[in-house]
Formats: structure tokens, sequence, C-alpha cells
């Protein structure tokens, strides 16, 4: 059996648990140490004008600007990718929002995802 390009669908309900409910276990967030990198999670735009920037969570890169406790990105190109385009970063920071569980946080960046995410809407973080 081939796959048929015409029928690969995201699935918006099945997207949205996933984010919710998947991330903090299929992409678990280890902290590891203090080092220089690019702002994440609440500590990155747009949840850090809601929450501040400390204390800060960082993707480690040696061209970052922020000093936090270092998370691993999703991907080992992150970081660079998050420099060249606000908006992705911003939309990264939400996920990551999501991965490191604090419900608070979890609850303001999935009402965020929305505006990112307005074909998929994103609820219920809690």
């Amino acid at each position: 059996m081939s796959a048929d390009p015409q029928r690969f669908a995201v699935q918006g309900p099945a997207l949205r648990d996933l984010l919710l409910h998947g991330l903090p276990y299929i992409f678990a967030v280890r902290p590891g140490p203090f080092s220089r990198g690019v702002a994440t999670g609440a500590s990155a735009l747009p949840l850090s004008q809601t929450f501040g920037t400390e204390p800060a969570y960082v993707w480690p890169d040696a061209e970052g600007d922020t000093w936090g406790t270092a998370i691993d990105p999703l991907y080992a190109g992150v970081p660079d990718a998050a420099r060249r385009d606000d908006r992705l970063h911003e939309v990264l920071a939400l996920v990551d929002a999501l991965r490191l569980g604090r419900p608070r946080e979890r609850a303001v960046a999935s009402k965020l995802l929305n505006d990112y995410l307005p074909i998929y809407p994103v609820h219920d973080a809690e």
C-alpha cells in the first residue's frame, strides 16, 4: 500500500491534544546548567509580557543574548531559526511553555497559540 499525498491532512483536534498533553512526555524537558542562549518558554515573547523574564529558560546558543537555565530545543537548529524569524520564535517559545508544564503558563500559552494557529484552536491546557 502506498501513501497518497492528496489524503494527508492535519487533524486539528489531534494536533491540539498532542500539543497540550503529549509534549511534556514526548519531548520531556530536563533543565540543564546555567548558560547563555536564546530565551524560550515564559522567558520569551509573548509570555514574558505577562510573566517577566526571570527565572529564564534558554536554548543554549553561543550567539544568544540571555542567561538562564538551559533546556534542549525540539530540534538542534531551533535557536538559529528563532533568531531569524520572530514569529517562529514566539510560536516555539509557546510550545516550550507547554513542555515545561507550569499550569498558569500552559493556560496562557494555549490561549495565545490560538492567535498563531487559528485554523486549529488550542483550548483547555489545565
